[in-house]
């Protein structure tokens, strides 16, 4: 094995490793994040439970479209870890995944934004609580942006996988 495949599987074993930890922290803190919410909505507080449990849902959506994209990452990790080369057409599948699902966060973002505003205007709040309790947040396109980085980057795997087999067949 030629040293910079060796680099490149044992850099891909250490962020392998680091991947599947921070996805499940992410998935601890999702349950307990949702099990605080559900437990505080039912415990007779002055807030609205439908806003809490509005916030728990759209945080849960986050959270959950993260860590599926770190699962598919830590398959395509362990992929590279794993195959002499790193070009594949699962890897280039993969990678367009992870895009689709970064990108898809800003829409989200925007979507249950609007949608909070135009439900949290028709509900009447007591003096304790703004009525816009749900935080729009969105990132001036960051997570399209983001998301296209990583299309093209799949699109040179892409590539690679393409020049990866002609070498194959040539051998």
């Amino acid at each position: 094995m030629n040293p910079i495949n060796a680099k490149l599987k044992k850099t891909s074993g250490i962020i392998l490793v680091i991947t599947r930890i921070v996805g499940a922290v992410l998935l601890l803190i999702t349950a307990y994040a949702t099990y605080m919410t559900f437990s505080y909505a039912n415990s007779g507080s002055s807030r609205n439970p439908v806003n809490l449990i509005a916030l728990a849902v759209q945080d849960g959506i986050r959270l959950l479209t993260v860590i599926a994209a770190l699962f598919i990452a830590s398959s395509l990790l362990k992929s590279i870890k794993r195959d002499y080369t790193p070009f594949t057409a699962k890897n280039v599948k993969r990678l367009k995944l992870i895009a689709l699902l970064v990108a898809a966060m800003e829409p989200f973002n925007i979507i249950f934004g609007l949608a909070s505003k135009l439900f949290y205007s028709t509900i009447p709040t007591d003096s304790e609580e703004p009525a816009a309790y749900i935080i729009s947040t969105h990132s001036g396109g960051l997570f399209i942006a983001i998301g296209l980085i990583v299309f093209c980057i799949a699109l040179v795997f892409d590539y690679g996988a393409k020049l990866q087999q002609q070498s194959d067949e040539t051998l």
